[in-house]
């Protein structure tokens, strides 16, 4: 609990102190005991995939870290990447690997669906309908808009 309470309070702090969000710590991400309960087998450790796993999240955290710097004026990415660390977090650890693809899925949505806004034939109100419905989720924004 202390370890959830702890992950909750430095992604909270973080994101206070600046205006843009930033990733969470490595740290904080907890990714030992994660890679560790998947990789333990018959109570067997494969440590061959278990340091794949924590490489796999550290590359993650760093994918995550240049998501966020690079697309920091997205207003909605902070609430986006809030979403993604509440669903891919679970007992104290944190799946930044999947965060990182999750985050820069929505990044690539928003972006095809701010070069479509500039085509014709562009429907806006349809847009906004679904961007009031589902943001800071572009791929349901992207999935409402093309089967509205």
């Amino acid at each position: 609990m202390k370890i959830v309470l702890g992950l909750l309070l430095a992604c909270l702090t973080s994101n206070s102190a600046q205006s843009q969000p930033s990733a969470p710590s490595v740290e904080s991400g907890n990714y030992s005991e994660m890679c560790k309960e998947e990789w333990t087998k018959i109570g067997v450790l494969n440590k061959q995939m278990f340091n794949y796993c924590v490489k796999l999240q550290r590359d993650g955290n760093a994918k995550l870290a240049h998501l966020l710097q690079t697309y920091k004026d997205f207003d909605w990415l902070d609430a986006a990447l809030r979403a993604s660390i509440d669903q891919w977090s679970k007992s104290g650890s944190r799946n930044d690997s999947q965060i990182a693809y999750e985050l820069n899925l929505e990044i690539t949505e928003y972006r095809d669906m701010q070069f479509r806004k500039t085509h014709a034939g562009f429907d806006g109100s349809k847009y906004i309908k679904c961007e009031n419905q589902f943001k800071p989720k572009y791929q349901l924004v992207a999935y409402c808009y093309k089967n509205m």
